[in-house]
């Protein structure tokens, strides 16, 4: 019985916009902590989606990568890549160049398929380096 509730001000309230399946079309040339976010706000719908080779691929679950971090992965020059550019691939992640920073994405859905990490997806697709992502 301690408390009295208070009437919020119009001015302080704000409208969240209705969610729908164009919000989760990925953007490499944002930086990549943005990119990450994005996906885990939009997980399960709409979620957060690119093309390869002209299907879509969701994606589920991914890291951000510094740049001094892609170097321990990847020994070339990462500074001439377009942003969703795959960079790197190694058993368990692929790393894609975005504005600012590295994605790693861990957990992928291909078109079709069902919802599997990166390294079950790689045992029998290759992701070559050099790929861009975003293109259909």
């Amino acid at each position: 019985g301690t408390i009295s509730p208070v009437k919020k001000e119009k001015s302080e309230t704000c409208y969240a916009r209705m969610l729908d399946k164009k919000m989760g079309c990925v953007d490499f040339t944002t930086e990549a902590v943005v990119i990450e976010r994005l996906i885990r706000g939009l997980n399960s719908w709409p979620s957060a989606y690119t093309y390869l080779d002209g299907k879509t691929m969701k994606i589920w679950e991914a890291a951000v990568v510094t740049e001094e971090d892609i170097q321990t992965v990847c020994n070339t020059e990462t500074d001439k890549e377009e942003p969703g550019t795959i960079v790197a691939v190694d058993k368990e992640s692929i790393y894609v160049k975005t504005g600012k920073d590295f994605l790693k994405i861990l957990q992928i859905q291909m078109e079709g398929k069902k919802r599997m990490s990166t390294r079950e997806f790689m045992l029998g697709h290759e992701f070559r380096t050099g790929t861009i992502l975003g293109i259909k």
